[in-house]
């Protein structure tokens, strides 16, 4: 994305501050709020991309709170995952972008719990900004020209929500640092499962 508002190097020395676990469970966050639009073109297109990740995210999930999962398990799972890409050329959809983000950024999520490298979820987290702030310039019908045009899409409510929601939920794993373990726990029973995506889709 070529505007200053979404700060890698930044957000990357952020989640350095925070345990492995919930480095992870903040990644897994950010896939939960693009997953309904996987969900909403798996129906679409009538593909079983949808349930399938949902099964590798519960486990993801599942694993992280009790510890269980094994790295060969996560090599495993990161690799049903890539295979989950939706097939956009066979099934053409208007919101086939939206759900291979959603795919691209569980891939990011589980590479973070295999490599415990914080790029990886700083990257599904820009893959969230960028979708959403792409969402908005087709809602508009109009690619931003200049800063002042990148500043207007910034503070519509879809793309300004992702960011505040980024922040967030950050520093609510900074708070839950102390007990990593439960903190998962928590950060999964209070932004798990949203009703709809980033992009409004359900």
């Amino acid at each position: 994305m070529h505007h200053r508002a979404f700060d890698t190097r930044l957000l990357e020395a952020r989640l350095a501050e925070l345990p492995h676990v919930l480095q992870v469970a903040y990644a897994l966050l950010i896939v939960e709020r693009l997953y309904p639009a996987l969900a909403a073109y798996s129906r679409e297109t009538a593909g079983d991309e949808a349930r399938r990740l949902r099964e590798r995210l519960d486990e993801t999930w599942d694993g992280l709170e009790k510890g269980t999962l094994s790295a060969a398990r996560l090599r495993d799972i990161s690799d049903e995952v890539y295979e989950l890409r939706p097939e956009t050329e066979d099934n053409p959809s208007p919101i086939s972008s939206y759900a291979l983000d959603a795919a691209a950024a569980a891939w990011e999520a589980i590479q973070s719990a295999i490599t415990r490298d914080v790029s990886h979820v700083a990257a599904a987290a820009q893959i969230a900004f960028e979708s959403v702030y792409m969402h908005q310039e087709e809602r508009e019908g109009f690619a931003p020209q200049d800063r002042a045009d990148q500043a207007a899409i910034l503070v519509r409510e879809p793309v300004a929500r992702e960011l505040e929601a980024q922040e967030f939920q950050w520093r609510r794993a900074k708070a839950l640092s102390q007990a990593p373990q439960a903190g998962v726990s928590t950060l999964r029973r209070e932004f798990g499962r949203p009703d709809h995506s980033i992009h409004g889709l359900s």
